[in-house]
């Protein structure tokens, strides 16, 4: 069935809305550069030299590979680092990390 899709044998599903004008707000739903942290429950460093530590926690890997909800506006943010990176400590290759963020915003009862 995906052959024939690709070969335009088969509609794709709302294939016809292709040509209709949509607009969507974006709306920041979490700053990972600059996420509260007044518990500090990001503390203590892992490593001597780890940075973005403490209030407010800074999300120092290069790229998010996963986002995932959680529940009641939690998110989960996983950051996993194949290749060295010195995000997390410039002395050393970063760990893979996951991360999860309260977004009040997000909740929606589910």
């Amino acid at each position: 069935m995906l052959e024939e899709r690709l070969h335009g044998r088969l509609p794709w599903p709302g294939r016809d809305l292709v040509h209709t004008q949509v607009f969507v707000e974006k709306q920041v739903a979490v700053e990972l550069a600059s996420i509260p942290d007044p518990d500090l429950v990001s503390l203590p460093e892992v490593h001597t030299g780890d940075v973005g530590l403490g209030n407010p926690f800074k999300v120092a890997c290069e790229s998010i590979e996963a986002v995932h909800v959680l529940h009641h506006g939690e998110l989960l943010f996983g950051c996993d680092n194949n290749f060295p990176n010195k995000g997390r400590n410039p002395g050393l290759a970063d760990d893979t990390e996951f991360i999860v963020v309260e977004a009040p915003g997000l909740d929606n009862g589910h």
